[in-house]
């Protein structure tokens, strides 16, 4: 997996089937989908609060007075 890449959906499904129906531990989970437990543990915090896998919006970028609207950094 690439950093700065969104999970799957289908990992991201995995990731929750796995800890809801198979019980399994979220280290577990981590090691056999081979993804970092920091993954599982922002897909499960997700599902929980929102009932869905589906990965939030990316935002992000600096206001700008003049323009009105969020740039990106260069730097």
């Amino acid at each position: 997996m690439s950093v700065g890449q969104a999970t799957p959906e289908t990992l991201r499904q995995a990731i929750v089937r796995a800890f809801h129906e198979e019980d399994m531990s979220s280290a577990l989970i981590a090691h056999l989908l081979g993804v970092a437990q920091a993954t599982v543990s922002r897909v499960l915090r997700l599902h929980r609060e929102t009932g869905d896998v589906t990965p939030r919006p990316r935002g992000g970028g600096n206001f700008s007075p003049l323009r009105g609207s969020a740039t990106w950094n260069s730097n």
